[in-house]
């Protein structure tokens, strides 16, 4: 199965698929964990820094940062996440298109020149959505030093609004504050993997 854990800088994405990871390795799933979106850190702050005395520099320097993150997505889904999917392995992403989508619709950029790319991209079995109070999510951002954009409020805000719409109703939400190993065992346990757990939950019914 793939599962695709997407939210914003600071919620707890990396801990949650560690730790989502080791679950179902406990319970004879043999997985893999990706991060399509983890780019040249470097390379995007160079072309980040780059002046733009205008709209129209500026959204080019945006067209290309998305066409490098599209690119970084589909090299993870041909070289890492359909390889492990046809060895029968498991796939946990930390980050995938709905983060894309969310990063770039903020800056204005659209991914429709994308679409080629974007229609042979994998699609997750289930979508998981670490939901984390602001200002938590934030103040872990900065801590971890993830820069500018990753510590903007107003970014926060609009993702915190755009994710519920986008991964629809059958995304399972998990709580950014709680234990990681807790919210992991009752994501298992909706995927049929934890019996033990959902036993345990009916009888305590």
């Amino acid at each position: 199965m793939f599962i695709a854990v997407s939210g914003v800088n600071g919620a707890g994405k990396s801990v949650f698929a560690a730790a989502l990871a080791n679950h179902l390795r406990r319970h004879g799933k043999d997985n893999v964990v990706v991060a399509p979106l983890q780019s040249n850190t470097r390379l995007v702050r160079r072309f980040s820094s780059l002046p733009s005395p205008d709209r129209e520099a500026w959204m080019a320097r945006e067209r290309w940062l998305l066409g490098y993150l599209t690119l970084s997505m589909t090299r993870s889904a041909r070289q890492q996440i359909k390889p492990a999917l046809d060895a029968g392995r498991w796939v946990v992403a930390d980050r995938w298109l709905t983060d894309h989508q969310i990063n770039q619709s903020y800056f204005g950029a659209s991914l429709s020149e994308s679409e080629p790319l974007l229609r042979f991209l994998p699609v997750p079995d289930l979508l998981v959505w670490v939901r984390t109070p602001a200002a938590l999510a934030l103040e872990r951002a900065k801590q971890s030093g993830a820069g500018r954009f990753g510590t903007d409020p107003d970014f926060h805000a609009y993702a915190a609004e755009n994710y519920r719409h986008l991964l629809g109703d059958t995304a399972v939400i998990v709580d950014g504050t709680a234990v990681p190993d807790v919210e992991a065992a009752r994501v298992a346990q909706r995927l049929g993997v934890d019996r033990t757990a959902s036993c345990a939950s009916e009888g305590s019914q």
